[in-house]
This record gives C-alpha cells, sequence and structure tokens, in this order.
C-alpha cells in the first residue's frame, strides 16, 4: 500500500524551497553588484519571493491552473534567475551599444 503524502507538505517543501533560493539570490546580490545603477538590483528577487510566499504559493496550489503556473515560471525567471546571472556574469551592459544611465536604471528595478 503506497504511503500519501499531504497536499500541506508540497505547499511547506514549495515555499521553503523558494524561501532558500530567494534568500540567497538576495545576499548574492546586495553583496556583489558592481555596475552603477544597479545598487538596489536585490529588491527584485526578494520582492518576488515574499509575494510568492504570501500571495502566489496560496493560488498555486488550489486547483491545477496552466496561466498561475506559467506566469510564477516567468516571474521566478525574470526575477530571481536574471538578477543572479546580471551579477554572477558581471554583465551590465546588456545589448546596447551605449550603456544604460545610472539613474535609468534605478528608475527600471522600481517600476519592474
Amino acid at each position: 500500500m503506497p504511503i500519501k503524502i499531504p497536499k500541506q507538505f508540497y505547499v511547506i517543501a514549495v515555499n521553503v524551497i523558494m524561501l532558500a533560493i530567494g534568500g540567497f539570490v538576495t545576499f548574492y546580490v546586495a553583496g556583489n553588484t558592481n555596475g552603477s545603477g544597479y545598487d538596489r538590483l536585490y529588491l527584485l528577487p526578494l520582492t518576488f519571493t515574499v509575494s510568492f510566499l504570501f500571495v502566489f504559493s496560496r493560488i498555486l496550489f488550489q486547483r491545477f491552473k496552466v496561466f498561475i503556473i506559467v506566469f510564477t515560471g516567468i516571474g521566478f525567471a525574470r526575477f530571481v534567475v536574471l538578477p543572479y546571472f546580471i551579477v554572477f556574469n558581471d554583465y551590465y551592459g546588456g545589448r546596447s551599444p551605449e550603456p544604460p544611465l545610472a539613474g535609468s536604471m534605478e528608475t527600471a528595478i522600481y517600476l519592474s
């Protein structure tokens, strides 16, 4: 007879994993940012992690909704993974021939 794992266990496990990844990325980005204008880049993974824990995780496990799953996955890639790789690769210039102004980057971080 297989052991039945309660649904609450999955919710707690996903929240703990997200908190660990989000916390690590937040502290890593906050401590290793070198580009001007990227001083507050740590706010992106911090805000996503907090919003995931209090909003998205409650919605995510109610019913199977493809939109919420895709939205959460893309948000995780944009707000947690991308800042980590920007700082890890020291790639602050983007694809533009001219680097963005520091004030423009701060404004973009606050608008995200």
